[in-house]
This record gives structure tokens, sequence and C-alpha cells, in this order.
């Protein structure tokens, strides 16, 4: 499963206009699910290449009320379009719905999974 993440300076309207070095230095993705299991092999992209080591969907219960998160932090990126990927198999059962077009079969979360996905960008001009 797949997640387009637009973080280019577009996105920054104010910054990327007045600051050219503009660089991402982490991504927490948090997940507010109908689920309790964690999920992992979640990795983010940029251009194709990953970006830091794949982490795992885990409650934290110094995060937000102890909802499912993953950090890359340590990062020198600049603003782009970015992915985040869930490796197959790793949606639990429970929760994942497959469908099929032209013999590929896709995996994704089942409707009502997941009520919100929250991205906090961690950036330095």
């Amino acid at each position: 499963m797949e997640l387009d993440l637009d973080l280019t300076a577009e996105r920054f309207p104010y910054l990327g206009a007045t600051s050219p070095g503009l660089e991402i230095n982490a991504v927490r993705l948090v997940l507010v699910p109908d689920l309790e299991t964690p999920i992992g092999g979640v990795q983010l992209e940029s251009a194709g290449v990953a970006v830091g080591e794949a982490q795992g969907l885990t409650p934290n219960a110094a995060i937000l009320g102890g909802l499912p998160t993953t950090r890359w932090g340590d990062l020198t990126e600049a603003p782009g379009a970015f992915k985040v990927k869930i490796a197959d198999g790793q949606i639990p059962e429970a929760h994942r719905e497959e469908y099929t077009i032209d013999g590929i079969t896709y995996r994704r979360f089942k409707a009502g999974s997941v009520r919100d996905l929250l991205v906090i960008v961690h950036f330095t001009v």
C-alpha cells in the first residue's frame, strides 16, 4: 500500500519563497485507527529511494495518548514528493481488503479501519 505525501516547497508557501535552504529533518506519521495491532514494514521514500530504515507503527503512550506512531529522523531532505509504503502482508488480515485489476492484486485498509492519519514534518530554514 502506498500513500503519496506532497511535501514540495509549495506546501510551505511563505518559507519556500523566502528561504531557499528549506530542509526536512524528520517526518512523523501518526495513525488514528480502529485497530489495535501494530503495523510493521512502513517505509518513507523520496524519488523512489528509501529514506531511513523501515519502521513499525506501534502505540506509544508518550505521544498523543498512545496512538500508533513512527518517525524518520536525522534527515537532510529537500522538499519534494514523498511516499509512505506499507510492505505487503503488514496490514492485519482483519483490517485488509484485496482487489484485483488486470491480474494484479492490491491490498488496502478496509473502510473504517483507519479514522485519520496525521503527518508531522520537522524542518529547518
